[in-house]
């Protein structure tokens, strides 16, 4: 292996026109200066259009074993089968199959059959600029990042010659993709990337990491991405601006305003001027309901209790499968019912969609019979869905990604869309007396360590996607790792745990991107730390977990001690409410110049240019709602870890510990009241989460709380 060697690119137009690599018989014109983690490059004399400054490696004997990773954008190198289609791309009729090869659409990729290949990413397609590779020919692990804001931004390239054997790494600033680059689902976009133009005296300056280390697997290179990020990117989580209890009892304002179907007795996912504007699971259909009924009004409870019993008497398909979609007028349909162009789609339903309604279906139902409600048709709705996913599972050995919707057999397998599916029975198993769902639960959850997260990707959690991998079933499986392992204390699920939940972070931005300060999101200094993306077809970030609050990150730090865990789901919970569109601050969508209306949050936190948006958002409410509601429920706004001495602040307030005077100070910076949930966790690991009491701050004031009083 060689070391990096800095080049210098010329640009002409999009197009590289020649290159120079600087060494010893460098350029006249060019003075180099480099360290261990810098790179200067000055131009002496004359001028420069369209340069960049660039280092590169090149790697020998290399092939397709080779493993290639970049956070959020590559994935075992995306060597895939691809199908070009325009989105809402789905599988072809004769790809419909339960054993066919996991397929993704026309996105950034190596080749799977093509002896030459190669990938050009800006800083902002990745969650964090970092090529990570693993060797298994050499045992060896090699990251190479570029750190960022401290430069024009860069960019990664990767080509690779497997006739020669040889693939070249390039971290490049400003970053050029040279002649085209990826949007929605095209690899074919001309890119409009130009390089600066330099004067004498003026210079490019970049700073670097690399690393070489000896490796045996995918999941030990994931373990040393996962203390990179952490050390060299994480630079702490977004400021305080909207409280949680603001932010819910907006969204909650949003949804009894704008989504509530008297109709149809349902809260709908999107805007009722959609055809069918209410969709089971995924994005928020019987998910939405539980901490609404928790936490919301009178209102908010009795309706959502409404909705709850309309899906269970009317949603339901022979097989027990629920069924995908409902109207306006409340007439369930399955997923693609109203696709005319793909008719033989028309009986699919998405695995991802029943797995989310047994999992929130049984912390509801166990409420609901606590309060005296009638839970009869609920109970059935679960009992049905809980034995025909361990049907699928004892005849298949696998669950799939698309099941017939009343027959319940595989139409597309070969997925990981129900990674909470072993959560959701082990949890529903234990509100309904069914322990015989508790050797199918462990058994498919091995089944999805050893088929996917061994192999560092997981797939098919959204249902517009295919099966690029993406960042939701890997946080489905980490809930359902973390709840195995709390149900039996066996140490494989927690070590598993650890290992998804180090994949989990490679979705998850550790840094703030530098905006555009003539877009929205520049102009409203939002941060994207803690943004989640979504997928390899998808490539924007997203205020929150598609769908979940992250309990199961929590969880973790409380079975490890490892700080980091603690730091990951704290920076995701506090990015949430800085989206959330006020009245007082409205977010204003870029096609149409409207603001979204109070309470509402757009999925898009655009770093990447896949859209022509960077920094800016589309006009439609989104998921991002429900995934909000589920925080505030289900994390504590301020967690104070005694045993280690530490406070984390998910809560959109300042907190810090005193410990020679066992006295907890919070401080609300935000202009508005902060009801605050605290958790104070004695001895994390030993016993159950700790109860949440509620406080309350007014705008700008400070309390101080002693341990005698917590």
């Amino acid at each position: 292996m060689n070391s990096p060697i800095p080049v210098l690119l010329r640009y002409s137009g999009s197009t590289r026109s020649s290159l120079s690599e600087l060494g010893p018989d460098s350029l006249p014109a060019w003075k180099l200066e480099q360290d261990s983690d810098q790179v200067r490059l000055t131009l002496q004399e004359g001028h420069c259009e369209n340069c960049a400054l660039g280092l590169m490696m090149d790697l020998e004997d290399w092939s397709r074993s080779d493993h290639v990773h970049v956070p959020s954008a590559l994935y075992a190198g995306n060597r895939f089968e691809a199908r070009p289609q325009a989105y809402s791309p789905r599988h072809a009729e004769a790809d419909a199959r339960a054993d066919c090869p996991t397929l993704i659409t026309d996105v950034s990729r190596l080749d799977i059959d093509a002896p030459r290949s190669a990938v050009r990413l800006k800083e902002g397609d990745s969650a964090f600029p970092c090529i990570a590779i693993f060797r298994p020919e050499e045992q060896e692990g090699i990251l190479f990042a570029i750190r960022p804001g401290e430069h024009p931004e860069g960019a990664l390239h990767i080509e690779e010659d497997l006739e020669a054997g040889r693939c070249r790494l390039m971290l490049s600033a400003p970053g050029v993709r040279e002649d085209t680059r990826y949007s929605h689902c095209d690899t074919s976009t001309p890119s409009e990337d130009r390089g600066i133009s330099l004067s004498a005296g003026e210079s490019i300056t970049f700073s670097y990491h690399l690393e070489r280390f000896p490796c045996a697997s995918v999941s030990d290179l994931m373990t040393q991405l996962f203390r990179l990020r952490h050390e060299l990117f994480y630079r702490g989580t977004p400021k305080a601006r909207l409280p949680f209890s603001e932010a819910f009892s907006r969204i909650e304002r949003h949804y009894n305003r704008d989504f509530w179907g008297e109709e149809a007795q349902l809260y709908f996912t999107s805007e009722p001027g959609f055809k069918i504007p209410w969709q089971a699971g995924w994005c928020g259909g019987l998910i939405s309901t539980w901490p609404l009924m928790q936490l919301g009004s009178a209102e908010s409870r009795e309706r959502s209790i409404r909705n709850v019993h309309k899906v269970a008497t009317e949603g339901v398909s022979p097989s027990g499968l629920i069924r995908g979609k409902c109207s306006v007028t409340g007439e369930f349909s399955n997923d693609f019912r109203y696709d005319e162009t793909r008719p033989y789609t028309w009986g699919w339903s998405l695995v991802r969609r029943g797995a989310d309604l047994l999992y929130y279906g049984a912390r509801q139902y166990a409420a609901m019979e606590e309060s005296g409600e009638d839970v009869d048709a609920l109970r059935d709705m679960l009992l049905g869905l809980g034995d025909v996913f361990c049907r699928v599972w004892k005849e298949n050995g696998q669950i799939g990604q698309f099941l017939d919707t009343d027959r319940a057999e595989i139409v597309v397998g070969n997925s990981s869309s129900g990674a909470l599916l072993p959560a959701a029975l082990v949890t529903a198993a234990a509100r309904l007396q069914r322990p015989d769902w508790h050797q199918p639960a462990a058994e498919i959850a091995r089944y999805y360590i050893r088929e996917f997260l061994n192999k560092g990707y997981t797939t098919g959690g959204p249902g517009d996607a295919m099966q690029n991998p993406d960042s939701e079933s890997c946080a489905a499986l980490l809930e359902s790792l973390v709840e195995l392992y709390e149900q039996t204390k066996e140490i494989e699920w927690l070590q598993a745990a650890e290992r998804c939940a180090r994949l989990c972070a490679t979705w998850v931005m550790p840094y703030d991107y530098r905006f555009p300060a003539d877009s929205e999101f520049g102009r409203l200094e939002i941060q994207s730390t803690g943004s989640v993306y979504a997928n390899t077809q998808n490539k924007h970030s997203a205020p929150g977990i598609c769908t979940h609050a992250g309990l199961g990150l929590l969880k973790l730090y409380r079975f490890t001690g490892d700080e980091r865990y603690l730091r990951l789901i704290e920076s995701i919970a506090r990015c949430l409410p800085q989206c959330v569109s006020l009245e007082e601050r409205p977010i204003y969508a870029k096609r149409n110049g409207q603001a979204l209306p109070d309470g509402w949050i757009n999925e898009r936190l655009n770093t990447s240019d896949w859209d022509f948006n960077v920094g800016g958002v589309f006009y439609g409410p989104c998921w991002c709602e429900v995934s909000m509601l589920l925080t505030v429920l289900e994390l504590p706004g301020v967690y104070l870890d005694l045993k280690h001495q530490r406070v984390a602040c998910m809560d959109h307030v300042d907190a810090s510990w005193h410990e020679h005077e066992s006295r907890l100070e919070i401080h609300n910076p935000t202009a508005y009241e902060a009801r605050v949930q605290l958790c104070v966790d004695e001895n994390p690991g030993a016993n159950e989460l700790p109860g949440f009491e509620w406080v309350e701050i007014p705008a700008g004031e400070q309390i101080s709380l002693s341990l005698a009083s917590l």
